[in-house]
């Protein structure tokens, strides 16, 4: 647990004070960050050990919730997204987002992981319906 207690650490140095861990299995947590979508249900964020170390990841949870409100969440919409600095570290991979521990510390991990989560639920708002184009 102390390596789970210091990247808990970072995290909280990087996003809120308010960050904690739930240890919901072997080496996995579930991170409550504060931050939330817009029908108020919070972020999905795993801190799990993968085979090549730590990551984060949405486990999917991001794209199923798009699902609910009749949204498909494409690879290209998702690969702009994860591409987009200071996300670089992010990756989308069959309905995941994720992003390793290691190529960044936790902190920027935790960072990167929201702002795609949120990212890609504010693609919501730019469907047909919602937007228009802005007279030049």
């Amino acid at each position: 647990m102390a390596d789970v207690d210091g990247m808990i650490a970072e995290m909280k140095e990087a996003l809120c004070p308010e960050v904690s861990a739930e240890e919901v299995g072997k080496d996995t947590y579930r991170i409550h960050t504060g931050y939330f979508f817009q029908d108020g249900d919070e972020l999905y964020i795993v801190l799990r050990r993968g085979e090549n170390g730590w990551v984060l990841t949405d486990n999917g949870h991001t794209v199923m919730w798009l699902s609910y409100e009749d949204f498909e969440l494409t690879e290209s919409q998702m690969s702009a997204l994860t591409r987009t600095p200071p996300c670089s570290y992010a990756r989308y991979d069959g309905g995941c987002i994720w992003v390793p521990i290691g190529e960044t510390d936790a902190g920027g991990a935790i960072r990167s992981i929201v702002q795609v989560i949120l990212g890609a639920a504010d693609l919501l708002y730019l469907n047909r319906r919602n937007a228009r184009i802005m007279p030049s």
